[in-house]
């Protein structure tokens, strides 16, 4: 019964086994990872925010073997978790703080049961950085060529 109520907690519901609520999590990590955020169930939400923002202050930590391996273990097996790892590794390099990389946004219920959505995504507007740092990074290599 104790299980049951566990599983209930983490707002996955007492008919997905262990196995499938791995799967999911670590679909929901790459899919925030990669897009930037993404919408679902009030309760995955909490439970998203906090698996993927352990795995993101572990890529902040140090790129040494043991973060990475624990890092791709989290993540999906195949190129989509080592797009999403390497994405991770260079968005969570540039940023300034050590923890707390995601936000859940409350929106409006769902009409089908009444459930609330949420929104996961991540704290700082990780495209305008990306989008700055590669710019700045462009204007560098033509000054660099100018002087040539």
């Amino acid at each position: 019964m104790s299980d049951l109520l566990h599983k209930r907690k983490l707002g996955f519901g007492k008919n997905r086994s262990k196995g499938a609520r791995n799967a999911l999590l670590r679909n929901f990590a790459a899919s925030l990872i990669l897009d930037g955020k993404i919408e679902t169930t009030f309760a995955k939400a909490k439970v998203i925010n906090s698996y993927v923002d352990s795995i993101a202050s572990r890529a902040k930590k140090s790129n040494d073997k043991n973060n990475i391996r624990y890092i791709l273990r989290k993540l999906p097996s195949g190129q989509l978790g080592e797009k999403a790892s390497r994405k991770l590794f260079s968005i969570v390099s540039k940023l300034s703080r050590s923890t707390g990389f995601f936000r859940v946004i409350k929106t409006q219920t769902r009409l089908g049961d009444s459930s609330q959505m949420a929104i996961v995504s991540w704290v700082d507007d990780i495209d305008q950085d990306i989008s700055a740092s590669d710019s700045e990074s462009a204007k560098k290599e033509e000054v660099n060529d100018n002087d040539k």
